[in-house]
């Protein structure tokens, strides 16, 4: 088979593959990582890569040429060297035949002889032969070498670019911020660093030599942090081989030059190869970096230099959407197992058809957050129709060692199993929202009828003065530039940092003159309400005590002025309405009660508290550990007391349907305490929703759904934890922070099927390292070794958000792992943290409430505590 019909066959199986992958992409889109949207594509490049086929009866072409070959052929057409010379296989044809099929045989592919003469007649004829096949030879070969020459120039074309451009000595502290980048990546080549102007955009290029190509500008910012992201970004391509990648798609573009469907599936493939790199940035910096990372990549988004770029990765490529590639990184869902048995049945079917022995990688994060939630769906389905009701048991302790060498962690699972419950439900969270008598009996409880003092503070007129001066300044601005019509620089990339949305920010060249004018008038109110405040102001920054009535939060009529004078604070955003107070209230011991109110009124409805009370001029709890049976140091009282005690102020607050959900022991700053001395020490209990004897799990404290609100998912509601923390020493309650509103949980199905434990533990074991980055003291490249202990292994509840149910929550059974770590750091580590290292430079570090990791106990898919 010749060179040529080799490229049309492979190029037609190719378009029969590409059809197949974009529409099993299209179909499970939404179940499939960004890292394994990008590896799919490589079903289509072994096939590009390899395209002789493996002959089989079963083979779909196969099956296509026997179908041609039964078909009733006109006349057979043989290709023959000279009257005597025969083509192997065919039986010799009568002259007249030859003569009659001259033209047919000019056009035989494979198995003869295209370029023998043609049995003649007479030896005086000599019929003119086109060669039809070596001129489509020839212009394959002519536009292989123009792409070639194309491509090469493009490169040569930009590093002459770079070359010609003046460069500059890259700086100490970019540096510095690259090799911690390379040693977070496990980077360990040597990368050069070239600062310069000739790109906008940074880039990276060189498969054997790398070099960083960081843009002028960005070192003039100085922005440590767009610096931190856009060298991951940059560093993550060369460890993930995306520049040897492009290398093979730019020479498959050159083979397969005359093939459109080839270059759109390398514009695809490139798309995703972008989004899978921006997911694994993403997991390295951590969620709480996601933010900033959208707004870098929204920085350069619109500075296109992807017509320079053939054989380099530039943080913005110019080959998808900006809006595509941010959900990109929120948009990481798991599928059920039918859903991956049915995406590797077919993929393998596509494999086979393409006859090649290529085989698809295995992501790196199998189990992944599912906020679909079909698990739920589909037990509160079974429940409903199933009379059965399944119960569930786990062995009492389990044991586990393993070892990451990527890594360096020591996993050792020694854990008591806790199942406190032998049947489970779902149940659907029912918020009330919140009422005076609600917060007045929460209030009521802590504080019984002492009066309550809310604090603000009157501005001096020096301060006042500078605000002024400040806010005319600003004011001043928008006034240029609604009388000139556009933005400084500075104030351009400002705007461009600022914005989140689909359309890229260098699209918006300026401001319009209603925003304008709208930031002018604000300003002017805020200049006017300052001077206002100025006649009155005194010579010092002042504290102003006002006694405080809750009545007065809950009025409809309440102004900002009238809240001033009851000594708490009032903010109104279109339709939504918070008051803050920050007071006190003295409870017969040295130093008052601090207290901290909390109501929002609108889209989002809470009546938040926080309430501490001992002996000290400024108090607070240090970070809890768990409680393991320990003394406490100068807390006279037993833990059951301390319960029991926590457990008769929640109830009286009206939340006695919740329960401990931790129990942990607490730091008390005490100033008064001599060098070296311990904090004295209490009871810190954590109450959550209780159901059938199991409580909801908040393994991080915390019961945020989303980080950022604009950038939610479509059933990320944002909520309230939903839970109370109560301090107890031998005095009796002395914190309470209520972070819950009154609420029901209405079950919606029963004695559920959970996965067998055995299964969780063998995800446990494959996902703890993954989800596990280093999230403790001290910079992450100095810790040498980490050791993890898993002490308890504890089922319960989770609330998350509810498919098809906008803004609700669900409570689902999840299990949950804590325990401790020991951090052994570099030797010579200086300042706190060397204080705190022992004699082996190690660090141990109680995880508390922090779970190591949450599996939902449905399915096994990984839950996200964000």
């Amino acid at each position: 088979m010749d060179i040529i019909t080799l490229l049309i066959e492979s190029s037609l199986i190719f378009a029969t593959l590409f059809a197949g992958v974009w529409l099993l992409k299209t179909i499970f889109k939404k179940h499939l990582t960004a890292k394994l949207q990008y590896l799919i594509w490589s079903i289509v490049i072994i096939k590009l890569l390899i395209p002789v086929s493996i002959t089989t009866e079963w083979s779909p072409y196969t099956v296509m040429q026997n179908m041609q070959d039964n078909a009733p052929l006109a006349e057979e057409q043989i290709a023959v060297s000279n009257e005597n010379d025969i083509v192997p296989g065919f039986q010799k044809p009568n002259e007249n035949a030859a003569i009659e099929n001259q033209t047919d045989k000019a056009k035989i592919t494979g198995g003869g002889n295209t370029k023998a003469p043609l049995i003649n007649t007479s030896p005086s004829a000599k019929p003119i032969q086109i060669d039809w096949k070596a001129m489509i030879l020839y212009l394959w070969l002519t536009g292989f070498i123009a792409c070639t020459a194309w491509f090469l120039h493009k490169t040569w074309r930009l590093k002459k670019k770079i070359k010609r451009c003046e460069t500059q000595k890259a700086p100490v502290w970019l540096c510095a911020q690259i090799e911690t980048c390379k040693h977070e990546l496990d980077i360990s080549h040597k990368i050069q660093i070239v600062v310069q102007g000739a790109l906008t955009v940074p880039a990276i290029m060189g498969i054997f030599k790398p070099v960083l190509i960081i843009p002028e500008r960005l070192i003039r910012e100085r922005n440590l942090q767009k610096v931190q992201h856009v060298v991951m970004h940059e560093l993550m391509h060369y460890k993930r081989k995306d520049l040897l990648a492009i290398w093979g798609l730019n020479i498959l573009s050159a083979v397969y030059w005359f093939n459109p469907l080839v270059w759109l599936c390398f514009m695809l493939i490139r798309r995703d190869m972008e989004a899978a790199c921006d997911s694994m940035v993403v997991d390295a910096l951590g969620k709480k970096q996601r933010k900033g990372y959208i707004q870098t990549i929204l920085h350069f988004s619109g500075k296109q230099e992807n017509t320079r770029i053939q054989a380099a990765m530039s943080l913005n490529d110019g080959c998808m959407k900006i809006q595509h590639r941010i959900m990109s990184m929120f948009m990481r869902k798991k599928a059920d197992t039918r859903v991956k048995v049915t995406v590797l049945g077919l993929a393998l079917m596509m494999i086979f058809a393409a006859f090649t022995a290529g085989c698809q990688p295995t992501p790196e994060k199998p189990f992944v957050q599912s906020k679909d939630n079909d698990s739920v769906q589909q037990a509160i389905q079974d429940s409903a129709q199933e009379t059965k009701i399944h119960t569930y048991s786990a062995p009492e302790t389990w044991q586990l060692q393993a070892h990451d060498e990527v890594k360096n962690i020591d996993l050792f699972v020694d854990a008591d199993v806790n199942v406190p419950a032998d049947t489970w439900g779902i149940y659907e969270l029912k918020p009330f929202e919140p009422t005076l008598e609600d917060a007045r009996e929460i209030l009521d409880a802590v504080t019984g009828d002492v009066a309550i003092y809310g604090e603000y503070t009157l501005r001096s007129k020096e301060y006042l003065m500078e605000q002024i001066t400040s806010l005319e300044s600003r004011k001043a601005e928008f006034e240029r530039q609604l009388n000139e019509g556009g933005l400084s620089e500075d104030e351009k990339l400002a705007q461009e940092a600022q914005e989140q949305g689909g359309e890229s920010p260098h699209s918006i060249s300026k401001l319009t003159e209603e925003d304008l004018q709208k930031n002018i008038d604000i300003f002017a109110n805020m200049i006017n309400e300052e001077k206002a405040a100025l006649p009155t102001a005194p010579d010092e920054d002042t504290v102003v005590q006002n006694e405080f009535f809750l009545e007065d939060m809950f009025k409809k009529d309440m102004t900002a002025e009238r809240a001033r004078q009851s000594g708490f604070t009032y903010q109104q955003e279109g339709n939504y309405v918070t008051m803050s107070l920050r007071g006190t209230a003295d409870l017969g011991r040295d130093t008052p009660a601090d207290i901290s109110l909390w109501l929002g009124i609108g889209d989002y409805n809470r009546f938040n508290m926080r309430f501490t009370d001992y002996d000290d001029y400024e108090q607070s709890f240090t970070s809890g550990e768990s409680y393991t049976g320990q003394e406490l140091y100068k807390c006279d009282i037993s833990m059951e007391e301390a319960a029991e005690t926590a457990r008769e102020k929640v109830s009286e607050m009206g939340f006695g349907y919740l329960d401990i959900e931790t129990t942990q022991v607490c730091g008390m700053l005490d100033r008064q305490r001599k060098e070296g001395d311990r904090f004295p020490e209490c009871f810190k209990f954590v109450f959550t929703r209780s159901m059938d004897g199991a409580t909801a799990t908040f393994a991080h404290g915390d019961g945020a759904m989303t980080l950022e609100k604009e950038l939610a998912l479509e059933y990320a509601p944002y909520w309230d934890a939903g839970e109370i923390t109560v301090h107890v020493d031998d005095s009796g309650v002395i914190g309470i922070n209520v972070n819950t509103v009154r609420s029901d949980a209405v079950r919606q199905a029963y004695g559920i099927e959970l996965k067998d434990f055995e299964e969780i533990m063998d995800i446990f074991e494959t996902q703890v390292f993954i989800e596990n980055a280093y999230g403790g003291p001290g910079d992450a490249d100095k810790v040498v070794k980490r050791e993890i202990r898993v002490k308890e292994i504890r089922l319960g509840y989770m609330p998350t958000a509810w498919k098809d149910h906008s803004g609700k929550i669900i409570f689902t059974p999840v299990w949950d792992f804590f325990g401790e770590e020991i951090i052994t750091f570099e030797d010579g580590i200086k300042g706190d943290l060397g204080e705190a290292l022992d004699n082996n430079s190690q660090y141990y570090r109680d995880l508390g409430v922090e779970s190591l990791l949450t599996i939902n106990a449905l399915d096994g898919t990984i839950m996200l505590r964000l």
